[in-house]
Parts: C-alpha cells; structure tokens; sequence
C-alpha cells in the first residue's frame, strides 16, 4: 500500500512538473511572438472605437468567470462543463506590499521563490485573495501561475489595482493626466492577459509579461485613497454631471464621480474588445470620502493642518453597471477603526454593540456604510492595526494606531475581521502582509532623515512599519535577563562588581550589564547617555550636584520593575504642538540645570464638533519603559528586563525614542533655528554613564568612575534580515477556514406591483431647506456667500431697491449703527453661482427686470418678500413673509405650500433638534448680518436688533449642520415650484411590451413652472434604461425602485432590459 502511495504522489509530482515546463515553453513562445511598438502618436484614441451592435456581439460570447451579486462575488468553475452554477465566496486575504528592508517597493526586489514562498504562507493561512496595488515584476505573475497550478481545488485570487497618481493641478479632468491613467489600465490588463512588454520606467516594473493569469483575477481595483483636497478642486472646476457609458452608467453625480465612471466603462470596454474578457471593478475609496456626513467632524482651527475628512463624498451607489456588463461593479473602501476621528467620537457609533455585545464603533460604521453601498458587494479592502511600540492616535474603545503587542494586535484584529463578515461585507483584505521600513507616519516622518535612508531602519515608534503578518525584522537580542546572545566583543566596560555591554542593530540600541549585589528593594539604577557632541546636552544629574565634562541628552531610570522611564533633557524634547505654538528647535543645548523630562507626543488633537462640545487633546508619554520578556507576545514591545536572581539586566531603546534620526549613517536630530526644514548631524558614537544610587537617590556606584563608557557602531548599506509570522497568522488562519460566503439574495418583497410616483422632494431627498439674507448686508456676500461656494450651495440674497448702488454702500439701521450694503456688482456675482435675489420692502409685485436689468445686465426671476402679514395674490410668484424673529419656528403657507420659517438665532444643538423634527418639511433660515469678531456687534445692546446679528463662526457651524441633514438645499423659488408642481401633476403611464412611457402632465404656466421633478419608479427589474429624462442612463435596481428626473410635460422613455 505504501507503495502504491508512493508511485502516485511520484507521478503527481512529475505531472505538475511536465505541466510546469509546457506552461514555461508556451510562455517562451508567447514571448518570441510579443512584438515591442513603443512609438505612440498621442493623437490616435487608446481603444479602437467600434460600434455599439459589434460590442453587444462581443459580449455574447464573452468569457467571464467572476461576477458580482448582491452581496458578494460569484465564482465559475474553471472546469470546462458547460454549466453556470456560479459559487459565492467570501473574500479573505491580505494586502501584499513588495518593500522588503533595505529597499523602496519600486525597486521590485523579490524573486520568484520568494513570491512563491509567500503565496504557500498565505495559502496556509486560508486566504483566498491577494491585492496588490500596481503592476508588479513578471516573477510575480509567473509565481502566481506556478502556485495556482499546484494548489488547483485552492487557488489564490488577486484583486489587481491600478495605481494613480494625484494631479499636478490637482484636476482629475486634465488630459494629459487621464491619459496617461488610461495607459496604465491598459497595461495592466494586458500583463494580466500575459500580452504585455513594459519598456524601462523609473519607479515601475518592466519586462516581458507572457503568462495569462486572467482566470486569477478576482477584480480590478482603479486608484488610490483620493486626496479630498484635490477631489474638491476637480469637482470645483469641472461642470459635468452624468456620464452614459455602454459599460458603466452614471445618471447623475458630482464631477469626479463622472471622472471615475469614464475610467471604469474605459477599463471594461478595453478588456471587452481586446481580449472578449470582463473582470469586476471598482476604485478605491475611504472614510474621507464616503457618502454620510459626520456632525463630529469640522476643522474648527486654521493651524489644523489636516484637510477636511467630510467635505466631499464619492457614493458608490450612484455607479450603475449597464446589463453588457456581465461582471458587475463592487465598493471597495479602506477602513481603519482610528481615522478620520468621526469613526469613533460619532455617538452613533461609539454606543453601538457588535454581534458579541460589546460596544464596537468599527462595526457600527460598517453598518451605516452597508447600509450606503445597496446592491452590490462591498469589500473592506484595508483594515488592520499595527504591533507598534509608538502610537499616533487614540480611541476610546482601544483600537489605536499602534501601541499593540503582538499578542493583542491578534486579538483586535480578530473582532475587526469578525465585524467585516458580521455586517455582510463581501470580504476582508488585511492591512498588510509584511512589515515594511520604507513608510511614514505623519507624528514621525520629520523626525525620519535623511528621508531616503528610512528604508535601511526599522522604527518601532512608527506604526506604519508594522502592520505586518509576517515580521521582516533586524532585532539581534532577546529581551529576556539572559545573556546568552550577548558576546565579549561587545563589552565596553568591565570591572569586579559589574559588566557592561553595547550593541546597535537597524532597529534597537542595546545596553546589557551584570551588576553584582544590585536589588531594586535598596537601589536605583540611572543610565546616563551622550548622544552627539560633550558640549551639549546636561552636565548635571538631577540626583547629583556634580558637573560632568560631557552634556548628556537622556537619562534611563529604572526605580522598580513597575517603575521605569527613559527621560530626555528638556531642550531636545521633540514635543510639538503647533495648535498652542508650541514649535521647538530640534537640538540639544548646553546646560547644567538637571532637568530631564518625560518624553511627550500630541498624539490626537482638541476637537471641537458643531455643537461646541469639546475633545481634549490626548498626549502619549512615551517615557514609561515597560518590563518583560520580548519574546512572549504578550510583551512583545518590552523594553528592558532585570533578573534579580542572576543579577542580569538588559534595554533596549528603538532609535526614535533617543532623536537619532538615521542609525544607518549614525544621524541624529540637530536642528538650526530659522530654516524651513529640520536638521540632522552624524555622530561619531555615545558616551554612557551607569548610576547605582540608594533609595534617597545618593550615588553608591558610578561606572566608569571618571571617562564615561564609549560605544560605536558600524554604519550599514544593506540591512539584513528574517522573516517570522506573528500571532495574528494563526488568528486569521483559523477564522478564514471558519467562513464562507453564502448570502446573495435580494428580494423586492415588499413590491406587489409596479408603480410611479413623485417624490416628496428633488431627488427623493427627506425634507428641503432654503437659505436666505434679508437687509443686503455686505457682511453676507464677505462671509456667507464664499461658505456657500465651498458646500456648493445656493440661497436667497435680498436687494433694497431704493438703498442699492452699483458699489457698496453704508447706511443706517436702528441705534445709529451703520452697516455696509450689496452694491449690484456683488448682485451680479450672487447671480453667477446660481443664486437667487430678493425684492425686499415692498408691498406690491413690482417687474423687477425694471429695476435690476440696467444694474446687471441680466433677466431676471425674482422672489417677493412681504414686510407685514397681510396676504397678497400673486400668480406664479412666492411671496414669503419675514416671520417673528422670537420665536424658534413659525409655519407659514402660500398657496397651500406650507413653510417652517426657523429662528437661527437659538442654540445649534437645538437648532440641529429643530431640523431632525422636520423631517418631510421645507425649513427656511432667515439670516441678516454676519461679522467675525467685529467691534460692531459689541455695540448692540437692543434685543430686537441684536436678533438680526450673528457671529460667522455659529453661521458657519449651522450651514454644516444643515448641509449634514442631507435634505434638498436650494433657493425658495425652486422648492416653492417643486412643490406647487408637484401639488398640481399628475403621472401618465403609457406601456408598449417591454416600453414606458412616463409624462408629469399639468397646465400650469411652463415659463414660470419648469422645475424639473423626481420620479420614484418601484419596479422587480433588475436594469431599466431611461431616455427623454434629465438624468438618462442605465440604472441597476439597487433599492426596490430607481429614481430619475423629469421636466413637467415631457415624456421619459423606460426600456425594461432584464
């Protein structure tokens, strides 16, 4: 039997290796027939443009063998059986960086075996996909194919990205740039097909790509964590609003997301006419990013130079896959349970409970956001926390950005893993596979220089760096009080009662000794340490009156086992705090005062949310050394230990904690006053002092009694290193092998028939607001109106006929205060961003044209407002009444439109309950004069007219409390015509086979009433295209219904695909 055992595996064997060589000799072939064609005429389009008919042709017979369902991707057997039965998988892997120590990622540094070795591991671990980011050497491909063919029943997919770059102008629209992100997608789908040569780029892999890994690739994945800053220029400056493409539709949307979709409907087709291939697609996106709004989050402090996390939205929802796209579209999201701070300060989050009871803002953000990606799955793309010694931001349920030992980095991941899955995400990638030297994190990076040489060093202050499974680590010593790792060739010092030795390796230095008769219940020991140069730093000690000849920068303290720190002189503290001005000058300083103190980061910045409810700042003291055994993983980031029995002490210092900046060119932090950049010097080594005092503090040993100890060490060029798997490979690998995706249904059960109705508000939002200005107060268009532009809002602007010139002008108002006016020239530019003016203090309908066309040269629609309550008839015009100032909500109605005028002058927490009561109301906030700080506003005493003033900074907070109701926001006029049109259609429906015709039919005056007016169409069909409407597309039913917008009177056609 055994035998016979082993004649079959022999013949396996040999059968995967035939097959192996017969895979590399059809690749050698494919290579020979790979022709090189790098002359391009930028002119010539990227796709041979083809008709729609070829395209539906193409697809088919297309060959696809993923898919995207409703929650998660589908998979079709390789086996060729001439059956569809597609199998759901839940994705579960890891993110795979290629930056090993010593080297940048786009040195692409690994092997083949090496890639190949790493996929065995991963495989082991239960995953079945890997994403990486960009295009990758042809070793990587080869690798992928090699381990695929071995492990055929469990392969491993890749979710493939394509990296981009951020604009130089920040326009995601600039040509040049989109033209150059559409070669990269081409490229990359050609190496995935093995049809690719790549010439010689820097910072890019190159080669010949002749293996077809197509049947491997779970997904495509277009971008990067989009800047919102750039996002917010693109979609400033661009003006389109849909994108109809034959693979990707987008009916309606900002301009970036019309940017996204162009790239992905050029992705499919590309890969649909070259290859008669389709792969689900997605771009990435994060919390910055996503489509909810976060009362928590408001950049409150002009010094804060972090950009805004909830200023603009890319929702996935509003990306629709036409029905010749086969595989689909998924969301794909980067969530960290620590950033942007809304994560966790968002009570929404914070109270809520996980599938274990216990209080989880990471699974509750993942509810919300499922609760936005509808109909399509939705893949954690990144998430993870890193096993750290330094942490650079706090939360209050423990999932910080670092500060984990590796024991509890396991533990953590584990319910992060466990939320993904619980939410119904359609898979978890794990933030990362490696460890990797070369990345930055922003509470350290100033510290890190030279910059290029952060790649030969590990620093354990950086969370960045270690996220990793798979530890590749430079860590020479065990933490343990045994020295059996320790060697004479390190000893510095040596005499009866005591040994000292010293080492440096790219992540620690080291500092062991055997001190006979020394025990914590009578001593203390203090560790003394000149870092760069005896002229600076301390020369005294602060248990000593002594002056030594050398400066000293930090001082270790070990007073018990529970009692230790390492502690700086206060001139070389790297604490900064820009917020409170507290920037210092990186270098050491002569003096002899003894001050050292602990060492401070500010770690999570003062908050302050809309309703001025303050956070406090969060300082982490990274002075407190912790006592253990480094090799446990309970106390993996242990710092020192001391065996009282052998007498035996051992410490480690990570380089970041003593301000050397590069150990691998023996650099430490040296900065000058008054330049731009921070500074750093070379050392030559450090001088060491051991202190063995009493309980009192008075010295019983000094070693050495005169010159101190000196250690050296060599610098390095290429770090060595070895790879070990941390707890959390375990952790994943038996959680991985316990689930599997099996939910992908959805059910319209709640529609017994179809139907069409108009939404209550534009765009099916719950309620409406209009913002408006009363008394033309300049201080408006200086404060409010640029506000305005940056939401992208529009509101109301009244004129005073009889006060306005073509320039500002000053008038009086009540109590002899003046106040500056809009002149007609500020009218025009109110009008240009598509505001709306206001006639104001009169008591009839005047023609209005009369009186502004001459000032601005432009015709104009414009609003009455009444100064009293007496009811006037005006057809075709809204005519709203100022309302009583005192009172927090006052309803009106004109013609059977009813209003809520609501009193911003009130407190905004009561102002944000006001508007969360008037879900399914049109709210309208009457404001007058705006001012910042002004010695103006000090001089109203009058409470009437006190109520017309308000300070910008409460202004600016209720404009954003009222942009987070994500109600419709416009001028009166449109809402007022919304409503009255909606009040006086009626839908006619027209059906021909599989056609509809949809008409808002109504007699009201065309010229005064051409709002256009949501449809909700509620419908089982799965694709829908929609013509004639203002918002044409294809539309995949997501919800049970799809909504579009049509004029009154106009007829949109309904093609019902499938």
């Amino acid at each position: 039997m055994k035998k016979k055992s082993f004649v079959i595996l022999t013949l396996l064997a040999l059968l995967v290796f035939t097959i192996y060589k017969m895979m590399m000799y059809e690749q050698s072939i494919r290579e020979d027939h790979i022709i090189t064609h790098y002359v391009e005429d930028e002119s010539k389009p990227l796709i041979e443009r083809i008709s729609e008919n070829e395209i539906r042709e193409i697809v088919y017979d297309i060959d696809y063998r993923f898919k995207t369902g409703n929650t998660y991707f589908q998979i079709k057997p390789i086996e060729e059986n001439n059956t569809k039965q597609w199998q759901k998988i839940f994705l579960k892997g890891v993110n795979l960086g290629v930056a090993v120590p010593g080297k940048f990622p786009t040195e692409f540094s690994l092997t083949f075996e090496q890639y190949v070795n790493w996929f065995e591991m991963i495989g082991k671990m239960n995953s079945n996909v890997i994403r990486i980011y960009t295009i990758l050497p042809p070793g990587f491909y080869k690798a992928l194919a090699y381990y695929n063919l071995r492990h055929q029943n469990k392969p491993l997919y890749i979710m493939h990205g394509v990296w981009a770059k951020v604009p130089e102008d920040e326009n995601y629209f600039n040509t040049d740039y989109t033209r150059d992100f559409q070669k990269e997608i081409i490229d990359v789908i050609d190496v995935v097909h093995g049809k690719a040569v790549l010439k010689e780029k820097q910072g890019k892999a190159h080669g010949i790509y002749a293996v077809d890994v197509s049947n491997y690739i779970i997904g495509f994945l277009l971008g990067r964590e989009w800047e919102p800053k750039s996002v917010s220029k693109t979609i400033k400056i661009n003006k389109t609003s849909h994108y109809k493409g034959i693979f990707v539709s987008l009916p309606k949307g900002n301009p970036m997301e019309v940017w996204l979709a162009k790239m992905m409907d050029f992705a499919v087709r590309y890969e649909t006419q070259t290859y008669h291939s389709q792969h689900p697609m997605s771009f990435v996106n994060w919390l910055p990013l996503d489509p909810m709004y976060h009362n928590t989050e408001f950049i409150e402090n002009e010094k804060v130079r972090e950009y805004d996390n909830d200023l603009v939205q890319i929702d996935f929802e509003k990306f629709n896959a036409t029905e010749i796209y086969k595989s689909g579209i998924y969301a794909a999201y980067h969530v960290y349970p620590y950033y942007p701070d809304f994560i966790y300060l968002k009570k929404e989050y914070s109270n809520t409970v996980n599938h274990k009871g216990e209080k989880d803002n990471f699974f509750a953000y993942l509810q919300d956001l499922k609760q936005h990606t509808r109909g399509m799955p939705l893949v954690i793309a990144e998430y993870g926390l890193p096993s750290s010694r330094g942490i650079s931001h706090f939360t209050p349920s423990g999932f910080n950005q670092g500060g984990h030992t590796e024991a509890k980095q396991a533990e953590l991941s584990l319910t992060l893993t466990e939320d993904i899955f619980e939410t119904d995400c359609a898979g978890a990638i794990y933030f990362e596979w490696t460890d990797e030297w070369f990345k930055h994190n922003w509470l350290v990076m100033d510290f890190e220089i030279p910059f290029n040489n952060r790649k030969l060093w590990h620093n354990m202050e950086n969370p960045e760096q270690n996220f990793g499974i798979l530890a590749l680590e430079n860590k020479k010593k065990i933490i343990d009080g045994n020295l059996n790792d320790w060697n004479n060739e390190q000893e510095i010092y040596q005499e009866k009662k005591v040994r000292i030795f010293a080492d440096a390796d790219p992540t620690y230095f080291y500092l062991s000794a055997n001190i006979t008769g020394f025990n914590f219940d009578k001593n203390n020991l203090y560790i003394a340490i000149d870092t760069y140069d005896k002229n600076k730093g301390d020369k005294k000690m602060p248990f000593s009156n002594k002056i030594f000849d050398y400066g000293f920068e930090f001082l270790c303290a070990f007073k018990s086992i529970d009692n230790a720190k390492l502690l700086v002189d206060e001139p070389y503290s790297v604490f900064t705090d820009i917020y409170n001005d507290n920037i210092p000058v990186y270098a050491s300083k002569p003096n002899k005062n003894g001050t050292f103190i602990d060492e401070l980061m500010l770690v999570n910045r003062g908050r302050e949310t809309l309703f001025g409810e303050k956070t406090d700042s969060i300082i982490n003291n990274r002075s407190s050394l912790v006592f253990g055994n480094s090799n446990k993983a309970e106390t993996s980031n242990a710092d020192w230990y001391w065996n009282n029995k052998t007498k035996k002490f051992e410490l480690r210092l990570d380089w970041h904690l003593i301000n050397v900046s590069d150990p691998s060119e023996k650099y430490v932090l040296d900065d000058k006053a008054a330049t731009r950049v921070i500074e750093a010097s070379q050392t030559d080594g450090f001088n060491i002092y051991f202190f063995v005092t009493d309980k009192k503090n008075n010295i019983v040993f000094q070693y050495p009694e005169y010159e101190p100890m000196f250690f050296t060490w060599d610098n390095w060029e290429t770090p060595a290193y070895t790879e070990r798997l941390k707890p959390i490979y375990d952790t994943l690998k038996n959680y991985f092998g316990s689930i599997k995706g099996d939910k992908d249904t959805i059910v319209f059960s709640n529609i017994e028939q179809e139907k069409f109705e108009i939404a209550n508000y534009f765009e099916d939002r719950k309620a409406a607001i209009s913002i408006t200005f009363d008394n033309a107060g300049f201080s408006q268009y200086e404060y409010a109106f640029p506000l305005l532009n940056k939401y992208g809002l529009q509101a109301d602007f009244s004129i005073i006929p009889e006060l306005t010139e073509n320039m500002p002008n000053v008038v009086n108002i009540d109590e002899g205060i003046k106040t500056k006016r809009i002149g007609y020239f500020q009218a025009k530019e109110l009008i240009g961003k598509g505001n709306e003016l206001a006639i104001q203090t009169v008591e009839e309908p005047i023609n209005e044209n009369n009186i502004f066309v001459p000032a601005i040269n432009k015709e104009l629609s414009v609003i009455h407002l009444k100064p009293h309550n007496n009811e006037l008839e005006a057809e075709n015009i809204f005519i709203r009444k100022h309302g009583n100032s005192k009172l927090k909500e006052t309803i009106y109605s004109h013609n059977s439109i009813n209003y809520s005028i609501i009193n911003t002058n009130i407190d905004n927490r009561e102002f944000d309950s006001i508007l969360k009561t008037n879900t399914g109301k049109w709210n309208v906030f009457i404001y007058h004069h705006i001012y910042k700080d002004s010695t103006e506003i000090h001089h109203i005493k009058n409470e009437t007219i006190e109520q017309y003033f308000m300070h910008f900074d409460k202004f600016r907070k209720q404009i954003r409390l009222a942009r987070n109701t994500n109600f419709w926001i416009a001028p009166e006029s449109k809402i007022y015509k919304y409503l009255y049109e909606k009040q006086h259609s009626e839908i006619e429906v027209e059906r021909f086979d599989n056609l509809v015709f949809v008409k808002i039919s109504n007699t009201l005056d065309p010229v005064g009433f051409n709002q256009e007016l949501t449809i909700k169409y509620y419908t089982k069909s799965r694709f829908i295209k929609v013509t004639n409407s203002s918002t044409d597309g294809v539309y995949t039913n997501k919800k049970g219904y799809i909504t579009f917008d049509l004029k009154p009177n106009e007829t949109a056609k309904l093609e019902i695909i499938e």
